[in-house]
């Protein structure tokens, strides 16, 4: 699941990751609440939340999403810099992080397509 306010970057990443090998996209949402019923109604095993967005942003949809038992894996994605990112990712209980500058090198590894089953981190990993 995609969730991003800009249509046009979640037009892009949605045909991106639907042209990855056992990757389907199976909701996307343009706000944070939109996000936390997106993701209740469609079960995917993965949610890509941008950071800021409107009616709760990434930061408060991640804490919804994270709260259900057998919650999917979050992956924060913004413009801002990996510090701020890291941190937003600690206090959310998102699983990780990817810069948008960085998602053409960076998303697939996040994603752990290709790689494994369960996303490995690397440099987008949660900060201890």
């Amino acid at each position: 699941m995609v969730a991003d306010d800009s249509p046009n970057f979640r037009r892009t990443i949605c045909a991106y990751l639907s042209g990855l090998p056992g990757v389907r996209v199976v909701g996307e949402a343009a706000d944070g609440e939109e996000a936390v019923l997106v993701c209740a109604a469609t079960k995917p095993d993965v949610v890509l939340l941008d950071l800021v967005m409107p009616r709760g942003g990434g930061s408060g949809a991640a804490l919804r999403i994270k709260s259900v038992p057998g919650a999917p894996r979050v992956i924060l994605l913004s413009l801002l810099g990996q510090r701020e990112l890291a941190h937003a990712a600690r206090t959310t209980g998102a699983d990780g992080f990817v810069c948008k500058a960085d998602i053409d090198t960076r998303l697939v590894e996040a994603l752990g397509v290709g790689a494994c089953d369960e996303w490995s981190g690397g440099s987008h990993a949660k900060e201890q």
